[in-house]
């Protein structure tokens, strides 16, 4: 629980105050559709088609519109309540660029804590995972907060994208699943169904990991019968699982049949989803691509080699199920028309789950040191990567990424792309380049303390929230460690 607050704190510090990309403006405009209609008729931007009654309609699944409408709910009532000066504060600029608005709405400034709250849940469902697999609870904790710091899911967790919400969906429905495997709680069976059943009304073309998902069900349905398919343990499961899955097929097929006419994400399969990407081109990219690759962008990942391995000994079959899981979204997504994920965001964000699941075992790995000298080779190690990662996150989280597509002319590249081969002019290292130099901060605690055209400078404002951030967070890591010390730090919860 303390995980939450920490987490939240740390992410919502690189609130933006605005969107980067038109798939953040698509998926808010669904929320403010729901919220002021109610409908799911948008006006005509990018990622939308015609539907069958004239209206458009945006291509995206409906999940995370969804479960942001709290949070623009939350922002108008602030805004009815709060000085206009404030509310302008907030909002800053009006960024348009043609029929898309970037910035200047409360409705983007309160959607942009979304993606915090989901990072920091994503945080502690890691930390709940690593101790259900044995992992000691200070192992667990420290490996819980680099996953949060210093990897790809710290820059996810400051976009109002769907990659942090499937990759939550996905690896709580595992976490669950391993729950009823060990216990066998028909709770922890509907749970883990739900979850799963949920990632697929988030976001359509997750389905591609449901067949891990169900062959990892099948075989937590097999252990629980004894190691056979007992056919009482079958009957018990047919409710929590058919139930949750039929539901989100619903919904899905009949938001669809109300937009197009027709069930199922049409739209969306036909454009950025359609496969013609030479997987000659796009795996290499996603893996040692200076550019892309997911070690380049989380560099904890490069110890996975020797991590896995610890896991294969002590859990065969979640390792199994994390590697198809994995395995499915690298192929899928990489063969997609848009592999890329360019320019919604930096780096390679169709690969988020891919990162979670290799890092699991880093806990496993770390606990199974033999002796003193091995324990302080893998710790130095870790900080070592750890500490990379984390520059490189801060460098992310906080410099204007239409700054780094600018300033060194990314959308001129011929052929498109090919700047993600060449070392010189890999985003990761031109985030740095203007992480150090200066200048191009994209912060909207820093806004306000600058002013903008939407309000002048408030520094003292700025200053007074920074304080109170920081009360936050110390009072928060303080009662994490109390949580810590009163648990008993090397507790494991068995293998």
């Amino acid at each position: 629980m303390w995980l939450l607050p920490v987490g939240f704190l740390f992410f919502a510090l690189f609130h933006h105050g605005h969107f980067r990309g038109s798939d953040e403006v698509g998926l808010l405009q669904v929320t403010r559709s729901l919220h002021d209609g109610p409908t799911l008729a948008v006006p005509r931007i990018v990622h939308t088609g015609e539907g069958a009654d004239g209206r458009f309609y945006s291509h995206f699944s409906v999940g995370q519109s969804v479960l942001a409408l709290p949070f623009v709910a939350a922002g108008r009532v602030a805004a009815s309540l709060l000085p206009e000066g404030a509310v302008r504060a907030m909002e800053g600029p009006d960024v348009r660029i043609r029929a898309l608005r970037f910035g200047g709405s409360i409705d983007i400034f309160a959607a942009g804590f979304y993606a915090p709250v989901v990072g920091a849940l994503l945080v502690a469902v890691f930390f709940l995972f690593q101790r259900r697999l044995g992992v000691t609870r200070s192992t667990a904790l420290v490996c819980a907060l680099l996953f949060g710091g210093t990897t790809f899911v710290a820059c996810q967790s400051t976009f109002f994208l769907r990659h942090t919400s499937e990759t939550l969906c996905l690896l709580t429905a595992l976490y669950f699943l391993h729950a009823y495997k060990r216990e066998g709680r028909r709770r922890d069976l509907a749970l883990g169904a739900a979850v799963a059943a949920l990632t697929f009304v988030v976001r359509l073309p997750a389905a591609v990991g449901g067949f891990a998902i169900a062959g990892y069900l099948i075989w937590c349905l097999y252990v629980r019968g004894g190691r056979r398919f007992d056919p009482q343990v079958l009957r018990g499961a047919l409710v929590p699982v058919l139930v949750p899955l039929l539901v989100a097929l619903a919904i899905s097929a009949g938001g669809d049949l109300l937009k197009w006419g027709v069930p199922w994400n049409i739209h969306q399969l036909r454009t950025a989803s359609s496969q013609a990407t030479p997987l000659l081109v796009s795996l290499p990219a996603a893996l040692v691509s200076p550019g892309m690759s997911v070690f380049v962008y989380s560099p904890l990942l490069l110890l996975a080699p020797w991590c896995v391995p610890v896991m294969w000994r002590l859990h065969r079959a979640e390792t199994l199920a994390f590697a198809a899981l994995a395995l499915s979204f690298l192929v899928a997504f990489s063969s997609f028309t848009g592999w890329t994920g360019l320019w919604s965001s930096p780096g390679p964000r169709y690969q988020v789950v891919g990162v979670a699941l290799f890092l699991l075992p880093l806990g496993l790995w770390l606990d199974a040191a033999d002796g003193r000298a091995s324990r302080r080779r893998r710790w130095i190690a870790v900080a070592g990567l750890g500490g990379m990662g984390l520059v490189l996150q801060l460098a992310l989280m906080s410099v204007r990424w239409g700054s780094v597509i600018d300033e060194f002319g990314l959308k001129e590249f011929r052929p498109k792309f090919s700047f993600l081969f060449d070392p010189a002019f890999s985003p990761a290292l031109l985030y740095l380049r203007l992480f150090f130099r200066g200048g191009h901060l994209d912060l909207w605690l820093w806004q306000l303390a600058r002013g903008s055209e939407a309000a002048p400078p408030a520094p003292d404002a700025a200053a007074a929230l920074l304080c109170v951030w920081v009360l936050l967070m110390l009072g928060s890591a303080l009662g994490l460690l109390r949580a810590l010390r009163r648990g008993g730090g090397g507790v494991r919860v068995g293998a």
